[in-house]
């Protein structure tokens, strides 16, 4: 009787791990530099991008990629299965959401370009333009403090 229950317990998980999540929307989503698997897990079942931390977490562990989480910011799309959702935190390379700056130098100008990664979108959207040789405007400066900024620089 237990070895039933536990098989059909496992079996459940399994499903949990790699079936459909419940994200309706695409989101970005941050794992900051030294994050725990634990951290990450209650904060992607807080935002919805998984049902269960625990299971995110048993399923980590058993694909040995528990300790493989990569800092940055990162698009998880609608439906998205934990499986996937572990994937794209543990491959590294590029963030594939959050913000960045482009410092743009023309011939008679030059412009700084803030742009935010839109989930829904899936498109960089202009957030800040400003003339550099004027002070900063507070959301530039706020996200500088933030940080985790890919920077650009364009030159015509």
């Amino acid at each position: 009787m237990v070895f039933v229950l536990a098989a059909g317990l496992l079996a459940w998980g399994r499903q949990q791990f790699a079936g459909p999540g419940p994200l309706t929307e695409a989101i970005c989503f941050k794992v900051e530099r030294g994050d725990s698997l634990s951290k990450v897990s209650r904060a992607l079942e807080t935002r919805g991008a998984v049902s269960d931390a625990r299971i995110f977490r048993i399923g980590a562990d058993y694909s040995e990629k528990g300790d493989r989480l990569k800092f940055g910011s990162y698009l998880i799309p609608p439906t998205a299965t934990m499986a996937q959702v572990l994937e794209l935190l543990t491959a590294g390379g590029q963030s594939t959401c959050g913000r960045d700056v482009n410092y743009r130098i023309g011939v008679a100008s030059a412009e700084v370009v803030l742009r935010e990664m839109d989930p829904a979108t899936n498109q960089l959207v202009e957030r800040v333009k400003f003339d550099p040789a004027q002070p900063a405007p507070p959301e530039y400066a706020a996200a500088v403090a933030e940080g985790d900024l890919r920077w650009q620089v364009t030159v015509a």
